[in-house]
């Protein structure tokens, strides 16, 4: 409804009545503190804030006396006094603070304390009109956001009315301010506003807008004056002492923080000039800063696992705020983890079922690698943190820092030095390990593939939530530079319980082939690492193969982990376990450890393992150096000839005695190698039955770093049937590699008196034999060493006693292939090869071995060369290239394509044709040959014999020669009746570069523009080419596309289109017909000055007959060739080619 002259008065009289009663309060509160002691103002020219792509729609259109839900502001507001961090607004031009809705009342009373507190920067009886709205939204960033509410409503008040009035208020965060911001349509208004505010306390704010000014002691409800555009009234309160700070950091509740943080925050309202800054482990921290000026307070390093309390009070001039709340946050949590040791237990191999990694971070390196992030499957909880991928490294551990831009290459973090498990030094700090085996590893013979790395590293998530698990495996594992080892181990995580377990195969840490002494590290790393670390920030191992984990850097463990073994980690905190020192088992004698005679050489290891370390001397006497720490075993034996086999690992070298069953009388003795070498003893007269005993000691003092060797008795075999080259075993030799087993190299013996393989540092020591015999130039011989099995493989030439090394191979590394490419051999002639494994013994003397020699591939450099013509009907001799690994040609050459009829079969690289027929083509090509096969996929070329012609016609005219109605003048007899217009050139050009012409032919052009020419016969019927037309005294034009030859006689229309031609290269001289320019007189491909000059001169010697510058075909030199020659020299016309 509208308002009537009757209801406004009435309404006015109302308003009156209430001033006067309300008016003695209002004067009574003027002093007092609140929205009346806010400061007040105005300014024109300013715009609203532009309505943003996103904001919330709180009354749409077509609403009359409604309000809004209660909406958040968006930050806590003060206003009169009191905190909100909501509001509501109604289609009558008015907000309320707090969390009660706004009334809906069109009648505005500013002084009317029911609808305390309350923003009004238009109130009256409005609506949002047909096409109208009450919005808002969040401007800004903290701490100095706005709020801003935008009405677009009727004034005066008409529901049916389109809305035209707008006007915006504004909530300012940082300053606490009010802003009423109008826009244009707000008209005269005699239904009678406010503008202004009041708060709880009762204080207010009235504007009076005929003169733009407010008063806090009179309330002003009868506002009529139409609003200009850009008009603004603006609200500040006192000023009040600075709001607690915000965004303060480390933020209260934290947990996880590093020990080393800093303190942040940022200001709130009230200009905080300066700040109080308490800090300490107690809920009432003392004060460590007064009246500091910046927001940031750098902490000494914290404690891991402890809790701090601070706070921060602002200041500025009015005083210091002290209400503000104390925060508290939590350091990083100790590692807690109770371990338990177990042997004999399985290993259950993911190798073959497991994921590859897909991509590394390091290329394709199989030394020193770090993967892309690999998803856990799950949140796994580590220091109470939660993760859900992470990385895994080449060299035995997985980190949950992801984040991390590193390769893994080189010794920076995550790289080959374990040390950094437990470093905090910032140019290595690398958190967050988990190590089952941290140690400078490399996928077996380090070959840096991808393929090596994807049969290297595999991970699986077993189970179903919550109790799923990740296993992550190594498999097959080396130490750079040393070939020997083969180790198999694992890392799970577990969902929920956080549990972590190592887990280890197959740990054959050394074969008694190389030396090596291991310094890795075993355990794990918190999510931050001090520098320098502090306790609780790792937890690794102390001891291998005990409980035995700590505080305490072990980064130096020399004794890998036994077979089978694991260690399970509880995420609880458990008793430290200390390393204690253990005699041996077997120390004495009496307790020796009974070893079974196996039938054959060891090639599993785990069970081959014993230990000296610790041990004490026994008291008897040494064969050999010092034997203070001698261990004892037992066999009884099952074979008179028996093989002891004591194998050191790192710097152990070991010496070892045999013994009889009652210990009075020693039997052997073998003290011959060295540290981390291989001690053999063949016997050959024991008594089967009988009881023996075998001492082992480090023949230095003590039982050097780790007191580990390797026992193994077995049943001597007999060497192998290819042990010498007199007996080496034949091999065929085929078009491909197809590997046979080879022979073991476990009971092979050295041969003597063989020249010295070129690779320097193999040892030869298990050498097989075998032979071939040559039947191509080339030949390969490809070895395929098994885990663990280093190959060298060498050639050569002679006889058995006499032979001369060709040579030898040895480049990869354990697992790997070696391949030799032989050539220059003598066909017919035999050659030996040699196998063996790189270092002392015979590692796991496994290997394949194939000889091969494929077939040839095919030749070229023919001659005659493809599409030669008037090659001598006499005859010629066909000459190709020599071709590798050939031992003949067989010559293809006949008159069809491809050519079936074999010429010759020669060994040279040429060959006689013998007389030929005029005319013809003729197909031919040279397949090489070997042993193995012929040469596949080779290409006949083409020649042609003399004549050359195959007749075809053309269509074109002369721009010169052209008459009308597709005739031309007769320019070879001018002014006789003749049909011919002149001589034409017509070559055939290649279609692929360099566009060579391979034929030209010169025919007669009619006067009807058909030109009559040969093609050359090895053109005919095969493939296509160009047509390249060139005239006396024409410009030289070529085909369009190129065009086959299939039937004699053909025509080929060039005249009807400018299409035909290359570049559209010609010139309309009738419609429908289109002739080559005329006036390229000294053929150079240009129509330009020269002609122009030549025909000039010409003219003026009056010049006729068959003249190269008469350019209609007349028989004259005249103006008429001058003219056409100079209006063509005008259009820089050229010859167009491909």
């Amino acid at each position: 409804m509208t308002h009537t002259h009757a209801q406004i008065s009435k309404r006015s009289v109302l308003a009156i009545a209430i001033l006067f009663a309300v008016l003695s309060i209002s004067i009574g509160r003027s002093t007092a503190q609140g929205v009346s002691t806010y400061t007040f103002s105005t300014a024109s020219g300013f715009a609203l804030d532009p309505l943003p792509g996103s904001f919330s729609m709180l009354i749409g259109p077509g609403q009359d006396d409604v309000s809004s839900s209660v909406t958040s502001i968006g930050f806590t507001f003060e206003f009169d006094g009191s905190y909100y961090s909501n509001f509501s607004a109604n289609s009558n031009g008015l907000v309320s603070l707090g969390t009660t809705a706004v009334s809906t009342s069109g009648l505005n009373q500013l002084s009317n304390a029911s609808i305390n507190p309350k923003l009004a920067p238009y109130w009256d009886d409005l609506t949002t009109g047909t096409n109208g709205y009450v919005v808002t939204w969040l401007a800004g960033t903290a701490p100095n956001r706005r709020r801003v509410v935008e009405w677009q409503v009727t004034v005066p008040k008409g529901l049916t009315n389109a809305a035209g009035a707008k006007f915006q208020l504004w909530i300012l965060e940082g300053t606490r301010q009010v802003r009423f911001v109008y826009s244009s349509g707000i008209s005269a208004n005699l239904g009678q506003y406010s503008i202004g505010l009041s708060g709880s306390s009762g204080g207010f704010h009235a504007v009076t807008a005929s003169n733009n000014t407010s008063s806090n002691s009179v309330v002003k409800d009868n506002n009529t004056t139409a609003m200009n555009s850009g008009r603004t009234y603006l609200y500040t309160p006192p000023s009040l002492l600075s709001g607690c700070v915000l965004n303060a950091t480390p933020a209260n509740g934290s947990e996880g923080v590093s020990p080393i943080t800093q303190l942040t925050w940022q200001a709130n309202y009230g200009s905080p000039a300066a700040y109080n800054v308490y800090f300490g482990t107690t809920t009432s921290p003392p004060l460590v800063s007064a009246a500091q000026a910046g927001t940031t307070y750098s902490l000494p390093q914290l404690l891991p696992n402890a809790t701090y309390y601070w706070k921060v009070e602002p200041i500025n001039a009015l005083g210091t705020n002290t209400t503000c709340a104390v925060n508290s946050f939590q350091t990083n949590y100790l590692l807690t983890y109770s371990p338990v040791w177990s042997d004999n237990i399985g290993f259950n191999s993911i190798a073959s079922t497991g994921s590859s990694v897909a991509s590394w971070r390091n290329g394709s390196n199989t030394d020193d690698n770090l993967s892309q992030a690999i998803p856990i499957g799950f949140n796994f909880t580590y220091q109470k943190s939660s993760f859900n991928s992470l990385l895994i490294s080449t060299n035995g551990f997985i980190t949950l820092n992801t984040a991390t831009t590193a390769t893994g290459g080189g010794p920076g973090a995550y790289g080959y030095f374990n040390s950094n498990l437990t470093n905090g030094d910032p140019a290595n700090n690398s958190p967050l390990i988990i190590a089952p085996l941290y140690e400078d590893l490399v996928c077996q013979g380090n070959p840096g593939t991808l393929s090596s790395l994807s049969s290297s590293i595999h991970y699986m998530v077993n189970g179903t939530a919550p109790y799923r698990s990740l296993t992550i495996e190594w498999t097959g594992m080396e130490v750079y530079n040393n070939p020997g080892p083969n180790l198999n181990f694992q890392v799970t995580l577990f969902e929920t319980i956080g549990e972590i377990e190592f887990t280890y195969g197959n740990m054959e840490a050394f074969n008694g082939t190389s030396t090596y002494s291991y310094s890795s590290s075993i355990g794990l790393n918190a999510i931050y690492v001090s520098n320098p670390p502090v306790v609780g920030e790792y937890f690794v191992q102390q001891q291998t193969n005990s409980e035995s984990f700590a505080n305490t850097p072990a980064n130096s463990l020399n004794v890998l982990p036994k077979c089978h073994s694991s260690i399970h980690l509880y995420p609880v905190s458990g008793a430290i376990i200390p390393v204690v020192a253990t005699v041996p088992d077997n120390d004495e004698s009496a307790s020796a450890i009974g070893v079974l005679v196996n039938p054959f050489p060891c090639t599993e290891l785990c069970a081959t393992y014993f230990s000296s370390q610790n041990g004490t001397p026994s008291g008897l006497g040494t064969c050999s150096g010092n034997a203070d720490d001698d261990v004892w075993f037992s066999f009884t034996a099952t074979n008179a000839q028996t093989t002891i086999r004591v194998a050191g690992g790192a710097d152990y070298d070991p010496a070892f005695e045999l013994w009889n069953a009652n210990l009075s009388s020693r039997l052997n003795c073998r003290d011959t190698s060295g540290a981390g070498a291989m001690e053999l003893l063949s016997l050959s007269n024991l008594i089967v039955g009988d009881t023996y005993y075998l001492r082992v000691y480090h023949k230095l003092s003590g039982s050097g770093l780790t007191g580990q060797f390797s026992l193994c008795i077995y049943a001597t075999p007999p060497p192998p049937g290819n042990d010498e080259c007199s007996s080496a075993v034949y091999l065929s030799v085929n078009p491909t590699c197809i590997g046979i087993a080879g022979t073991s190299t476990l009971a092979a013996t050295p041969s003597t008196g063989i020249p010295t393989c070129s690779v320097s540092g193999t040892i030869p020591d298990d050498d097989v034999w075998y032979s071939f015999k040559a039947q191509n130039p080339v030949c390969y011989i490809t070895v395929q060493g098994g885990s663990g099995f280093n190959p060298v493989v060498q050639l050569f030439s002679g006889s058995c006693g006499n032979l001369q090394s060709l040579q030898c191979a040895n480049f990869t590394g354990s697992g790997q292939s070696e391949t030799i490419t032989a050539s220059g051999l003598t066909i017919g002639a035999t050659y030996f090869v040699r196998v063996y494994h790189a270092a002392s013994g015979s590692g796991s003397g496994v290997f394949s071995i194939c000889v091969y020699s494929p077939p040839p591939s095919c030749t070229g450099g023919y001659i005659p060369a493809n599409a030669t013509q008037n090659v001598p009907a006499s005859g010629t001799q066909l000459r190709w290239n020599k071709a590798s690994n050939t031992n003949s040609y067989k010559v293809y050459f006949d008159m069809v394509n491809p050519p079936v009829a074999m010429l010759a079969q020669v060994t040279d690289t040429f060959v006689s044709t013998g007389a030929l027929t005029l005319g013809a083509s003729y197909y031919w090509m040279a397949v090489p040959v070997n042993a193995s096969g012929d040469a596949t996929g080779c290409s006949p070329v083409v020649f042609a014999t003399d004549p050359t012609g195959v007749p075809m016609r053309l269509s074109t005219y002369l721009q010169g020669y052209y008459l009308s109605g597709g005739t031309m003048i007769a320019a070879v007899d001018a002014g006789v009746l003749d049909t011919i217009a002149d001589t034409l050139s017509v070559s055939v050009a290649a279609s692929t570069p360099p566009y060579q012409i391979v034929g030209t032919s010169k025919g007669l052009l009619s006067t009807n523009g058909i030109a009559y020419f040969d093609i050359p016969q090895p053109c005919f019927g095969l493939g296509q080419y160009y047509l390249v037309l060139n005239h006396r005294n024409h410009l030289e034009t070529w085909s369009a596309l190129p065009v086959q030859f299939d039937s004699e006689d053909s025509l080929y229309v060039l005249s009807d289109s400018p299409s035909r031609i290359l570049g559209g290269n010609v010139i309309e001289v009738e419609p429908g017909y289109w002739a080559m320019f005329a006036g390229d007189i000294n053929k150079d491909g240009l129509i330009e000055s020269t002609d122009y000059s030549a025909v000039e001169n010409a003219a003026i010697q009056f010049l006729f007959g068959y003249e190269p510058t008469d350019l209609n075909g007349d028989g004259l030199v005249e103006a008429a060739d001058y003219s056409l020659v100079e209006n063509n020299s005008l259009l820089f016309l050229f010859t167009i080619t491909p």
